[in-house]
């Protein structure tokens, strides 16, 4: 696995992507604050490759690459901060916290 600090991550303001090891680090009153080396901005979207991946039963899950397991039918890719968001639009919400389900498959 790859060190926290090897991330891709993207600004937020001025959308420049960078290694989180490349940010800068500016005293302030609680410590040290990671800022972007081009605009200064302290917040960033972790742009980590991410897949999600479903069951048969309509079960949607989400991980890295090597976490699919044998049996998973993958349906999206994409960065980790964006992943989860398009999911919760498109997918069937489930009774359970954080449960997202393929529309029409656990009817069926």
């Amino acid at each position: 696995m790859a060190d926290r600090n090897d991330i891709l991550v993207q600004c937020t303001r001025c959308r420049n992507k960078h290694q989180e090891s490349e940010r800068i680090a500016l005293p302030s009153e609680l410590g040290h604050k990671l800022v972007c080396p081009r605009c200064g901005c302290r917040n960033y979207y972790d742009m980590t490759p991410q897949v999600a991946w479903c069951w048969a039963s309509g079960l949607i899950e989400m991980g890295t690459e090597e976490q699919v397991p044998e049996g998973g039918i993958i349906i999206v890719r994409g960065p980790k901060a964006f992943l989860k968001g398009e999911l919760l639009v498109a997918a069937r919400h489930g009774w359970e916290r954080d449960q997202l389900l393929v529309p029409g498959v656990p009817e069926a």
